[in-house]
């Protein structure tokens, strides 16, 4: 996209932990911006795909590059 925004995907799944229900996972597409020298802000919504796994999520970080020169 452009040096400060970028795309992110995630995707996440665990094995089998309640009886009865499918394995927990779920997906996400998200940004990240860039928003200072060194540091990301990045939100990525998800859902989940199986009954043991939440209907929706947000998941938002804040990060930095520390060997980023």
């Amino acid at each position: 996209m452009t040096d400060r925004v970028f795309l992110l995907a995630s995707a996440s799944g665990n094995s089998t932990i309640v009886p009865g229900f499918a394995a927990p996972a779920e997906v996400g597409v998200g940004v990240g911006l860039r928003i200072g020298g060194r540091t990301n802000l990045t939100i990525v919504p998800s859902i989940g795909l199986t009954g043991a796994s939440p209907d929706y999520g947000l998941t938002v970080g804040l990060g930095t590059n520390l060997l980023r020169r």
